[in-house]
């Protein structure tokens, strides 16, 4: 497969930080970044330490001490940024670092958007939890997405309603729809393995139809990796349920666009639910789930809708960050 070199090298002329009030989060390709230097929120932009990032991202990173350079590369592509000039090197191209890196605590950060989206990530930012998330895409076989993850769905059943559902952390926790869980007498969750175990609200979303539920006594589970940038037209994507009480069940196909839903944009596309697939999990073409299985469209029945996972917004990140 045919590399590229990206290096990136450090400018001298750095300027000294002054943090904000409080660190910000980043995470990328959905999980949270650990650092040992924090990352800082400056005149609204994010600084990081740039190695844990790249290889979050998959690159693999090599430093350079004279001139102080950083060459990034994996299977399909390769960067170099030279600290020196200030300036990141992509084949022939000469990209200027702006704004330029800073020193904070003795440590030298560069600008998350600007170092990410040179490489091709996408970058967003959620200001009411302070968090930055940069996933890079690497389109993954439909396969390998359903083979990780149809342990991590689960059926759940109600006095009134049999729906779907999916763990979002590793103690047991469930994103679902709100109107399969909303005012029951009891919540029954059967699991992969076949294992039951009662559940209780935790959350239900006062604008959408999303809830969280928690399991009564907590125990190991594996999260499924979301993601809070939207999915693209004509991407691929699986939705992952429990259709009309038949268990692990999948389908494929594309978003075919957007639908305006109050608040929201509804992502309308071609892979196939019935009624059990509320709560479900709908999984982009790399593997992360962008929305949540809620409805046919009365008008096309071959179109299902599902609500974005950021609909869930600060109380979602909240709990992921602890």
């Amino acid at each position: 497969m045919r590399r590229a070199i990206l290096v990136l090298v450090l400018f001298l002329s750095l300027f000294i930080a002054t943090p904000s009030y409080a660190d910000p989060y980043v995470r990328v390709n959905g999980r949270l970044l650990k650092t040992d230097a924090p990352p800082v929120l400056q005149e609204g932009r994010v600084f990081v330490p740039i190695r844990p990032v790249l290889e979050a991202l998959g690159f693999s990173v090599q430093w350079q001490e004279s001139p102080p350079a950083i060459s990034v590369f994996d299977d399909h592509s390769s960067y170099k940024l030279d600290l020196e000039n200030n300036t990141v090197i992509t084949g022939i191209n000469y990209i200027p670092i702006n704004p330029a890196p800073i020193i904070h605590n003795g440590r030298v950060l560069v600008p998350l958007r600007m170092v990410s989206e040179t490489l091709g990530a996408i970058v967003d930012w959620l200001d009411e939890t302070r968090t930055a998330y940069v996933m890079l895409k690497r389109e993954l076989p439909s396969k390998q997405i359903i083979d990780n993850n149809l342990k991590n769905i689960v059926t759940i059943y109600t006095d009134k309603a049999q729906g779907s559902g999916f763990y979002f952390n590793k103690s047991g926790g469930i994103i679902t729809n709100k109107h399969v869980v909303e005012n029951p007498k009891q919540i029954t969750v059967k699991d992969y393995f076949n294992i039951e175990r009662p559940y209780h609200i935790f959350h239900l979303s006062p604008d959408f139809d999303i809830a969280i539920i928690l399991p009564d006594k907590t125990f190991s589970s594996t999260k499924i990796p979301v993601s809070f940038l939207p999915a693209s037209v004509n991407e691929t994507v699986i939705a992952i349920g429990s259709p009309l009480n038949i268990r692990n069940t999948y389908t494929t196909g594309k978003v075919t666009g957007f639908l305006p839903q109050g608040k929201i944009n509804l992502v309308l596309s071609t892979a196939k639910t019935a009624p059990g697939s509320s709560g479900g999990a709908l999984f982009d073409s790399s593997g992360n789930v962008v929305g949540i299985t809620s409805a046919i469209l009365s008008n096309n029945k071959d179109i299902s809708a599902s609500i974005p996972i950021h609909c869930l917004g600060e109380v979602l990140e909240k709990l992921l960050n602890n």
